[in-house]
């Protein structure tokens, strides 16, 4: 029996299984929901254009990802996200004179999330289970006014929305795959999020799931159905709630070889207090996934 630990902030969470399953693939990333995963590297950059606002503005994602050689799999991660306005009323690019400042453009970073992550992967009757437990910290990076930033379809990660904040992300996810079937993943967590930006410095206590279905009908393409909800019932009235659902196209041989580069489409729709939006998403993905799970062709 191998034990494998997660260190968390002044605590140690421990999962104990068997030795990780050789003979499945690690499943291939999905699209809306949590890239955390067991492998040694991991970069993600997604970027998401709405027609919240007609195509206006562009989001980008960068998520990297790192981990420990050593059988408890801790990884170290980091996500960045920020927002760029493509597009500008006709008005305000005549009425501007001189150079255009940053808040000028529309151009803003979001709420930085770094932290580590940790599980394991173990063997079943039905196939290959992996769980993993997050715990990261919000730090203070985005701007603190209104900012270009549209409900994104990863309804997950709205806290990264919020002008300048600090506080706690938490969540565990549960994925089961098996050959030739379809592979499914649940997540649950929480994160809480204290304002900086104004006097009275609300604090912000977002519960959020998702959940996803994954085939892959040949080695070099893979397909996944998600569904992402989130609620934020303590600032304001009412829930606040935030649902997203959508289909991902992933590219890379996923079978023996793993493929270094995914690129993959995630188009989307998403429900955000009362107006829905469709979002496509553009997501590339480089990882050694195939190191990690010890899956050899």
């Amino acid at each position: 029996m191998l034990f494998r630990c997660l260190l968390v902030v002044g605590s140690i969470a421990c999962f104990a299984g068997p030795a990780a399953a050789d003979d499945i693939p690690p499943a291939p990333a999905f699209g809306l929901l949590d890239p955390m995963r067991i492998t040694p590297f991991y970069l993600g950059i997604a970027t998401e254009l709405s027609s919240f606002d007609h195509g206006a503005t562009a989001s980008t994602t960068l998520h990297v990802q790192a981990s420990t050689e050593c059988e408890c799999h801790f990884s170290f991660y980091g996500t960045l996200p920020a927002s760029l306005q493509l597009a500008r009323p006709l008005g305000a690019i005549a009425a501007s004179s001189g150079p255009i400042s940053t808040q000028d453009t529309g151009t803003a970073l979001g709420t930085a999330d770094v932290g580590v992550f940790g599980g394991g992967r173990r063997e079943s009757e039905d196939g290959a289970i992996t769980t993993l437990f997050r715990v990261g910290a919000l730090l203070p990076t985005a701007t603190s006014g209104s900012h270009a930033w549209l409900p994104s379809a990863r309804a997950e990660d709205r806290v990264l929305e919020l002008p300048r904040n600090a506080g706690v992300r938490s969540s565990v996810s549960r994925e089961y795959a098996d050959h030739g079937a379809p592979t499914f993943r649940v997540e649950v967590g929480v994160d809480v999020a204290a304002l900086l930006a104004t006097s009275r410095d609300p604090v912000h206590v977002v519960p959020r799931a998702g959940a996803g279905m994954l085939v892959m009908p040949s080695a070099r393409w893979s397909y996944s159905l998600e569904t992402a909800v989130s609620a934020d019932p303590f600032v304001g009235t009412g829930l606040d709630l935030r649902w997203s659902g959508g289909v991902t196209a992933r590219f890379g041989h996923h079978r023996g070889h793993v493929s270094f580069v995914q690129p993959a489409v995630t188009l989307a729709t998403t429900y955000a207090g009362d107006r829905w939006s469709t979002s496509l998403l553009v997501d590339v993905v480089a990882t050694s996934a195939a190191l990690a799970d010890g899956y050899r062709e």
